[in-house]
């Protein structure tokens, strides 16, 4: 497996993937996913769990509607909208613990690197993953450039940009050319895992991985089936505790759901 961040890296990079892209399953970021759509190297699943405003702008209207999203439930609320295949990772979150616990899913998503790269390892670990590296990650700017190019966070300050504004002024995220000290977590992690913080270059392909998607980890996109699973005494009691809401506040909030 591949994982593809939206560094700028990864313009440099997106040609030798192309050449090795039938090799390995590859997993993208959502950031990531429409330039790699539109430089003709369409990944396996795209990973989204940040729920920022240009979140679903990653998604446009020309985006493939059969590749499958990894998201969990904390995800920006567009993606259950896509018609797109939605797959719920269940993490160290309260919330994700209860409906963990009710669908008996025991497979839960730890990310102790608080990056979208380190979720990503975390699905290689838990899928028995033999093999797995980057592409298009290095938490630090190029040029001036926190992403590479084609990421929906130019279109969604498209409508923002004006003369003495312009979109070559709009950098999202924290990515400067010094390592922040989160990022600085996030490779530590990365680099003390099984896999290491390895570049896609070195990553060999195995005859003898028969990876396949849990299909189990696929979500009905039906509110009902969410109310059902909320909606009893012991998970609203549970939940109120967590998140110190009152119960009646949320049965109120479940039903108007509905």
């Amino acid at each position: 497996m591949i994982f593809i961040g939206a560094s700028p890296i990864l313009e440099e990079e997106i040609i030798e993937i192309k050449d090795i892209r039938d090799k390995y399953f590859i997993i993208a970021s959502d950031t990531a996913s429409y330039f790699m759509y539109k430089k003709n190297v369409v990944p396996d699943a795209i990973l989204s769990i940040d729920s920022g405003r240009g979140t679903a702008y990653h998604f446009r209207n020309d985006f493939p509607q059969d590749i499958p999203i990894f998201t969990w439930l904390g995800g920006n609320k567009e993606i259950f909208l896509r018609k797109n295949p939605i797959y719920l990772l269940f993490t160290s979150y309260p919330l994700d613990q209860l409906f963990s616990n009710y669908l008996q899913e025991l497979m839960i998503f730890k990310n102790s690197s608080l990056n979208i790269s380190g979720m990503a390892m975390s699905i290689a670990e838990n899928m028995d993953v033999l093999d797995f590296g980057f592409s298009g990650v290095s938490f630090s700017s190029l040029n001036s450039k926190s992403h590479c190019r084609g990421t929906g966070y130019e279109s969604y300050m498209l409508s923002r940009t004006y003369r003495t504004k312009p979109l070559e002024m709009y950098s999202p995220g924290n990515y400067k050319t010094v390592i922040s000290k989160k990022n600085q977590i996030a490779t530590e992690t990365l680099k003390n895992s099984k896999y290491n913080y390895r570049n896609f270059k070195e990553v060999k392909p195995s005859k003898n991985n028969n990876f396949k998607i849990n299909k189990s980890m696929m979500i009905k996109k039906d509110l009902k089936y969410f109310f059902k699973i909320i909606n009893q005494e012991n998970i609203i009691n549970q939940l109120s505790g967590e998140i110190e809401i009152q119960t009646k506040f949320i049965k109120k909030y479940l039903k108007s759901l509905l």
